[in-house]
C-alpha cells in the first residue's frame, strides 16, 4: 500500500460489514483529497489475444457521490532489454463510477487497456489509485474486494 497510510488491508468485518459473517480481507482506500494507491503485478496469460480490461470490484458505506479509479501500468516482456524500473508509466486509464443508493452494494467498473501494450508472458506492474484529487466525491472509505484482468483468448 501507498499513500501515507491511506490505503491498507483489513478484515471486511472491522469497518465495512455490519453482520460480520465473512471475515475476508479487503483493501480500504480512505476518503482524502489526495491520489492514494495500491501497487501490484500480474502475469499476462499465455492464451491472451487482446481486448484487455481491468475490472474494479468495490463497495462503500456511502450512498451518494462518485468514485474515481486510476490504473497506471507498464508491461515488462521477457526480453532482456525491458526494465522492471521504468521512468514513466506505459499507460494510465481512469474510470468514474457512481455509488449505489444503498450502502454496501457491489460496484463493478471497467477500464480498457491498449491491446498492443500487452503480450503473453509479460509481467504487468501497476498502481491502482483512488483519485481523491480528481473529482472523487464519495465522503467515505472505498473498499476494494477484487481487481481483475479480463481479455479475449486464442
Amino acid at each position: 500500500p501507498a499513500g501515507a497510510g491511506n490505503v491498507y488491508a483489513e478484515p471486511a468485518a472491522v469497518n465495512f460489514q455490519s453482520n460480520d459473517r465473512y471475515p475476508q480481507m479487503v483493501f480500504a482506500f480512505l476518503d482524502t483529497s489526495t491520489r492514494d494507491g495500491l501497487g501490484g503485478r500480474f502475469a499476462v496469460p499465455k492464451n491472451y489475444a487482446g481486448s484487455p480490461k481491468i475490472v474494479v470490484d468495490w463497495s462503500t458505506t456511502a450512498t451518494a457521490g462518485n468514485a474515481v479509479w486510476d490504473f497506471d501500468y507498464t508491461a515488462v516482456g521477457g526480453d532482456a532489454a525491458e526494465s522492471y524500473d521504468p521512468s514513466a508509466d506505459q499507460q494510465s486509464v481512469t474510470v468514474t463510477d457512481a455509488a449505489s443508493a444503498t450502502a454496501r452494494r457491489r460496484q463493478s467498473c471497467e477500464m480498457s487497456l491498449t491491446a498492443s501494450n500487452l503480450a503473453p508472458d509479460d509481467t504487468v506492474q501497476f498502481t491502482l489509485f483512488r483519485d481523491g484529487a480528481g473529482g472523487d466525491t464519495i465522503a467515505a472509505t472505498l473498499y476494494l474486494f477484487g481487481l481483475y484482468f479480463e481479455f479475449s483468448d486464442v
